[in-house]
């Protein structure tokens, strides 16, 4: 909905001069920048009880010059850390606008009180500068016939949210429940974030700020774990054309994966073997990473939605694999597909397999050379020049090899190519024999089985790569040494001086984001030739 309280023309500039991001949201300084916080920073919240909560919010979002003030409403996972004390430390007072830090409060007699101004962040202005970010209650004032949301006098300067018997938290501002930001009706009072500290004045808030903010205590249990003396094994993944190994551990009937990605190990699900199928219940808790994002396991079919033509993702109740016993192979039913959600109240995926297959594979399988790599693109340019290989993981006996047991040696001008830690930060040393899933997503970036190189040196005529599996008794298997003249025609995606000039980031379900988190992306480019590229990216 798009926001009807009005901003004079200079309250708008003061606004959007310091947005250096998108969504017009300013640059926040990085924790212990330069070494420390500012004093009055709450970076990290005392010891004390830490508990997560499904946050529901809404309130205003300033998206730009373009758009301006937009009304939004979302959910996200949140904490408080409950001292001994009677102190309360609480995560992103503003849902709106995530910082990381904390708002300290007190809790007495069902209320968490929280005095404000708080400083709740920094960032650099556009002459470099740092300037604080204030955390204050506001409110909607009339001046000339416009209405502003200005800071709130000191006595009425401070936030009240209440606690019910299970645990549950709510932002209690004093709105009626009858407002309509549709009709210029908008709610009176806000929390949000301030340039300065300074009540009932122009030029001070920064667009965001939440109106309403609901916190339902998250009780998970324990996530879903192997027994120790479950016995552990490899098995091949596939999904749309995609193959993979994953890590399976097998307690009788008891089958638990781990995870289906590279970038998602040591979060389980479990399911049950009988009579030829393997069923997936929906709903199985994964844990929580080091974000503070929860994992579940959810169950989906997939149908295709008429208006956006992208796949969408209904929950259901299990997903089954059947038993093929002419390719050994378990694979789902019909548009059954594995998500792992960042929600179990609604699917927020940030893992999909659709219509996955598992199984697994005989030791005999993997004694052969992997298949060879391929060259399939390269944009040659002084200096530094990009290679595109897709470096299959599979050998000639159809066996799918682990990543973190292949390497590949890469060559240019036929010598050998050295990736020293000068020139590529991930290495801590030269290296030559580059491990298959290396990637910091700059210098290398690796999805799936295509590796994106960037050559930090002229090449003349020629680029060659070769790729090797090792295996638990050391033996190495070696694919053929795959030579390419990039000067020549042998390759009809060869290009050169075509230049990246902007990049797009869209979530599975088409929606366009600007900061993407950890997950599966749509990737957009656009060149200077006016071409375009997309891909599936994954984000760390």
């Amino acid at each position: 909905m798009k926001k009807s309280l009005l901003f004079s023309a200079i309250q708008l500039l003061a606004v959007t001069t310091v947005m250096a991001q998108p969504l017009g949201m300013p640059k926040l300084v990085p924790n212990n920048a330069d070494g420390q916080d500012p004093t009055d920073i709450i970076s990290q919240a005392p010891e004390g009880e830490t508990k997560y909560y499904n946050e529901s919010y809404e309130g205003w979002v300033f998206w730009g010059q373009e758009y301006g003030l937009q009304f939004m409403s979302g959910t996200t996972t949140n904490k408080i850390v409950w001292c001994s004390n009677g102190e309360v430390y609480i995560q992103n007072p503003v849902a709106n606008y995530s910082t990381g830090t904390f708002a300290k409060g007190t809790y007495a007699d069902g209320k968490i009180t929280v005095e404000l101004p708080q400083c709740i962040g920094s960032y650099y202005d556009t002459d470099g500068n740092m300037k604080d970010m204030y955390l204050n209650k506001l409110e909607e004032v009339e001046q000339d016939g416009e209405k502003y949301y200005m800071i709130c006098y000191p006595e009425d300067n401070y936030l009240e949210y209440d606690v019910d018997d299970a645990g549950n938290v709510k932002l209690n501002l004093g709105n009626s429940a009858d407002y309509d930001v549709t009709t210029g009706n908008n709610p009176k009072y806000l929390v949000g974030v301030t340039y300065s500290n300074e009540p009932h004045a122009l030029q001070v808030w920064s667009g965001y700020g939440d109106t309403f903010e609901t916190w339902n205590i998250i009780d998970n249990g324990e996530p879903v774990t192997p027994p120790a003396d479950a016995v552990m094994q490899e098995w091949a993944f596939e999904t749309l054309g995609k193959k993979s190994i994953v890590q399976v551990a097998v307690d009788g009937n008891d089958i638990y994966v781990d995870g289906f990605t590279s970038y998602m190990k040591g979060y389980w699900f479990k399911g049950t073997m009988e009579d030829g199928k393997i069923t997936f219940p929906t709903n199985q808790y994964m844990g929580k990473n080091e974000w503070d994002q929860f994992y579940y396991f959810m169950a989906a079919r997939i149908f295709v939605d008429e208006t956006s033509e992208w796949n969408q993702y209904e929950p259901i109740d299990k997903v089954t694999l059947v038993y093929n016993p002419e390719t050994g192979m378990y694979t789902a039913q019909e548009d059954e597909t594995f998500i792992v959600s960042m929600s179990n109240e609604y699917i927020s995926a940030t893992a999909i397999a659709e219509n996955p297959s598992m199984w697994q594979q005989t030791p005999e399988m993997f004694k052969a050379k992997p298949l060879n790599p391929s060259l399939t693109n390269c944009l040659n340019n002084p200096g530094i020049s990009t290679l595109e290989w897709d470096i299959p993981n599979e050998n000639e006996k159809g066996a799918i090899l682990s990543g973190n047991k292949m390497y590949y040696n890469l060559y240019v001008d036929g010598e050998l190519y050295t990736f020293t830690p000068e020139e590529y930060p991930l290495f801590t040393e030269p290296t030559t024999d580059v491990p298959y899933e290396a990637s910091n997503y700059y210098d290398i970036y690796v999805y799936n089985t295509s590796h994106t190189i960037y050559v930090k040196k002229d090449i003349a005529e020629t680029v060659a790569l070769q790729s090797f599996y090792v295996d638990e008794d050391g033996t190495k298997y070696a694919s053929d040494l795959v030579t390419e003249n990039v000067l020549g025609t042998g390759i009809g995606k060869v290009e050169g001086g075509k230049q990246a000039v902007s990049t797009e980031y869209f979530n599975l379900s088409g929606v366009k984001t600007t900061r993407p988190a950890a997950g599966m992306y749509i990737m957009k480019t656009k060149y200077n030739d006016g071409t375009s590229s997309v891909k599936k990216v994954l984000v760390k």
